[in-house]
């Protein structure tokens, strides 16, 4: 955020089962496991070789407006 409260970018992260907390019972633990992009990476590579596929790579620069 700029000094005056303007947001300059959003950030999000992938998250499983964050909706699994019981009030009362684990209300205050704050785990959430996040997915890390080059473990995903490593995934993808891992399988399209176990599948004998062909992997394509493609660059895609984000531009701000």
């Amino acid at each position: 955020m700029h000094a005056n409260g303007d947001v300059v970018r959003h950030k999000a992260r992938l998250v499983a089962k964050g909706f699994m907390q019981k009030a009362g019972v684990n209300y205050g633990e704050v785990y959430a496991p996040v997915a890390i992009i080059e473990t995903v990476r490593l995934l993808v590579v891992a399988m399209a070789t176990n599948e004998s596929l062909i992997l394509h790579q493609l660059d895609v620069k984000s531009a701000l407006w």
